[in-house]
């Protein structure tokens, strides 16, 4: 089937960078006399997606892996699924996109990479393809192969070993949106002993934030390498909206789900370094504060972010409160405002000043500093 006569192609994007760089205008552009579904997978890119105005024309309200959103958008009727991506290097962005590709198992699915600015066409037909390079040769694209690589993971005497691809020295590993340990090697290979990750071989595992992770399917766990989550800067950044009044409070762990309940809720108590960061970054364009419960031990996954509260300030909503707890308690608090406040639920209906003062209450003996915005 030619692509002239398709109308339903799906473009999913992954990451901030292909947003950021301007690749996804590059290519809805191109494709602009085509019927295109545009969306987004996964959850780093939806930050660049707001601050370039694209949320109207890129979906980012599926809290689904790439794979994920590629499956949804085959099911609804697109003929054949783009993938588009702009990685740190071509062998990580064919690793990713060989990934995609083997989990979502679909008919029809190419990848456009801008690193190197590649057209890989994992599975397509061969008109499919001449259209498309048609359209993409004047952008600098051309074909590279598609071959799909060696299983990253074999069992080995007990244990399961996963090599992690595209690495560089000083890279943080990260296994479902958990940093277990930093790369000291471009060769890094995960451990795991019966789902509990034991080793991290060519990089120094972080012990502590195992416990976050829990037990895992080494083999199907999101696993990826990078500095920084945004490793690009935006062309401009989406002004802080004015603060709102607080009648609703969510309550969050990781950042994983945070883009669906936006429209819900006036402001969040949140938990732990990183987690306070990356929420208050997306916060502050909504104008909606947070109360932070930190001690001081992040990985620091946010360009221009360091640990420290002063660095921290910059990233945080108008009225925002952050307790910086004594070392390894931020857990412990975080654990029991979630039981004495919010009855184990994810959201409430309080006042921002009801909660930050129960919140006082129980992490009361711990609190080493306190920042206010």
């Amino acid at each position: 089937m030619k692509l002239e006569k398709m109308k339903r192609l799906a473009l999913v994007f992954h990451g901030p960078e292909v947003i950021d760089g301007g690749g996804a205008v590059l290519l809805l552009e191109a494709l602009s006399s085509f019927e295109v579904r545009a969306a987004l997978g996964g959850i780093t890119g939806k930050t660049a997606v707001i601050d370039a105005g694209l949320q109207h024309v890129i979906d980012i309200s599926m809290d689904l892996r790439p794979s994920e959103v590629v499956r949804r958008l085959h099911e609804e009727g697109a003929d054949l699924i783009i993938f588009a991506n702009h990685a740190k290097t071509l062998e990580s962005g064919i690793s990713l996109g060989a990934e995609v590709f083997k989990r979502a198992n679909v008919p029809n699915f190419v990848q456009v990479e801008f690193q190197g600015r590649r057209l890989i066409p994992w599975r397509a037909e061969a008109a499919e393809l001449e259209t498309l390079l048609r359209i993409l040769e004047p952008l600098g694209f051309e074909i590279a192969p598609a071959e799909l690589l060696a299983d990253d993971i074999i069992s080995k005497d007990g244990l399961e070993l996963r090599r992690v691809r595209g690495v560089l020295p000083d890279e943080k590993i990260i296994v479902n949106g958990v940093v277990i340990g930093i790369s000291n090697s471009d060769d890094v290979t995960i451990v795991a002993k019966e789902g509990k990750i034991v080793e991290l071989r060519g990089g120094m595992l972080i012990a502590h934030n195992l416990v976050k992770l829990g037990k895992i399917d080494l083999k199907r766990a999101m696993v990826k390498s990078a500095r920084v989550f945004r490793r690009t800067t935006p062309p401009r950044v989406l002004k802080a909206a004015a603060q709102r009044e607080v009648r609703r409070v969510a309550y969050f762990y990781d950042a994983e789900h945070v883009f669906s309940r936006i429209e819900s809720v006036d402001a969040a108590v949140t938990v732990g370094d990183d987690t306070t960061c990356i929420i208050g970054d997306i916060f502050k364009r909504f104008g909606m504060p947070i109360i932070g419960i930190t001690d001081g031990d992040a990985d620091c996954l946010v360009e221009g972010y360091d640990g420290s509260l002063e660095s921290l300030r910059k990233f945080l909503p108008s009225g925002s409160f952050v307790l910086r707890l004594e070392p390894e308690s931020d857990d412990i608090v975080g654990e029991k405002v979630k039981t004495e406040v919010f009855d184990g639920k994810d959201e409430i209906e309080a006042s921002f000043k009801e909660v930050k003062e129960k919140v006082v209450r129980i992490a009361d003996g711990k609190i080493k500093a306190v920042l206010k915005t």
